[in-house]
Formats: structure tokens, C-alpha cells, sequence
């Protein structure tokens, strides 16, 4: 799991779920690629929201990284959740070699999603 549960800027993002990005990967077993975006609200984008939402989701889909949208309808996806307490049962069980990246505004509270994930035992 790639935990960015908060947002540093739109760029970071879209250099983040290209899943063919060394540094993202680095250190996760294999040849790892991100299986799932779990993607948050960009709440600090204003009028520019929607359009920067719907091109990081198309980013997404053409990388063949599915976006579980969480709390957030801007991004178009059909996989999504009303909150980061619902992250866990929509992932369900995850394999050693699954990559997850998480990331949105601290509004998001996607940090929960991130220890819920890392959980012992989960």
C-alpha cells in the first residue's frame, strides 16, 4: 500500500498513479503496478475541481488502474464509497503483492482508509 492520503498538488498525483513510475514502486515485491487508486476529494482546486478530478481519472484508465472514488462524484467512476470507512469492504481481501495507492485532501480523512488497510490481522 502507497499511502498519500492527503493531496501535495495535482502533478504529484498523476506522476503517482502512473503505476510504470520507479520511484513509486520502489521496494514493493516484484514487478509491482498499482491495482487500485483509492482517490479522495481534491478540495483545494476550486472551479478547476471537476476537470482535474475527470483527468486523473482518465490517467487512471488508460494506465488500466481502477479509481475506487470515495466520497466524491467528480471522478466518474462507477466503483465508489460515501466514506474511508467503506475502503476496506470495497477492496476486499488484498494479496502480498497488491499495490493500493490512497490519496486525496486531508478533508478526506483517507488516513483512516491507510490503517484500516494495515491493520494486523486484516
Amino acid at each position: 500500500m502507497i499511502d498519500q492520503s492527503y493531496l501535495l498538488n495535482v502533478l504529484a498525483r498523476m506522476v503517482q498513479i502512473d503505476s510504470r513510475n520507479p520511484d513509486l514502486t520502489a521496494g514493493a515485491p516484484g514487478e509491482a503496478e498499482i491495482g487500485a487508486y483509492v482517490a479522495g476529494l481534491m478540495a483545494e482546486l476550486g472551479d478547476e475541481g471537476p476537470a482535474e478530478h475527470r483527468r486523473i481519472a482518465e490517467l487512471a484508465d488508460e494506465l488500466g488502474v481502477e479509481v475506487l472514488a470515495v466520497g466524491c462524484g467528480l471522478y466518474g467512476s462507477p466503483w465508489t464509497v460515501d466514506s474511508a470507512d467503506d475502503v476496506v469492504g470495497a477492496l476486499g481481501k488484498l494479496g502480498p503483492d497488491d499495490v493500493v495507492l490512497i490519496k486525496g485532501s486531508r478533508v478526506a480523512g483517507l488516513e483512516r482508509a491507510a490503517e484500516a488497510l494495515t491493520r494486523p490481522g486484516r
